[in-house]
């Protein structure tokens, strides 16, 4: 893979994985997210606009030992919505488990929330997708070994040539 960087202006963009597929949207930055949680939405009971304000957390949560802090106006304004709406799938997502608000030791400290119960949600989901993967990779396994059984079996013999006997004059 080429790992050159290139440049627009000021600002350098390396073509390395990411970068290579996104190009100069992803010089802002970008997020990393499970897919199994998109692979679940649905099983998981997530409605689009919940699962919108769970990838928004999703994107504020750079560490694992400091939760996310997003102030829900931010959020409601990103989203389009109303800031009632945005605190109603937060209030949501807690009823549901997937997030828990951490508890303010100051009165200055921001609200925020910990996405460690979206991980141990995710888990039984992700051996599930697990599972079903390396099901599938046997079952195709077993398919190449068949096929190649069938090609490998001995041709049947062909019958022998019959000699005919012509009459034609010279």
């Amino acid at each position: 893979m080429d790992t050159t960087d290139e440049s627009i202006g000021d600002i350098i963009i390396d073509r390395t994985r990411v970068r290579a597929k996104w190009g100069l949207s992803s010089v802002p930055g970008f997020g990393t997210y499970p897919v199994v949680l998109m692979l679940y939405q649905a099983r998981l009971g997530l409605d689009p606009h919940e699962m919108n304000v769970l990838m928004h957390l999703i994107t504020h949560w750079h560490a694992a030992e400091r939760a996310p802090f997003p102030h829900s106006k931010t959020i409601a304004k990103r989203m389009g919505l109303g800031i009632r709406k945005v605190q109603r799938c937060l209030k949501s997502l807690q009823d549901k488990g997937f997030i828990a608000r951490v508890e303010k030791k100051t009165r200055e400290d921001r609200l925020s929330y910990d996405l460690r119960p979206l991980a141990d949600k995710l888990a039984p989901f992700a051996v599930e997708w697990h599972d079903l993967r390396v099901a599938a990779r046997e079952q195709e396994a077993v398919a190449r070994r068949q096929q190649v059984a069938i090609n490998i079996q001995p041709m049947p013999a062909k019958p022998a040539i019959q000699e005919v006997d012509f009459d034609i004059p010279f």
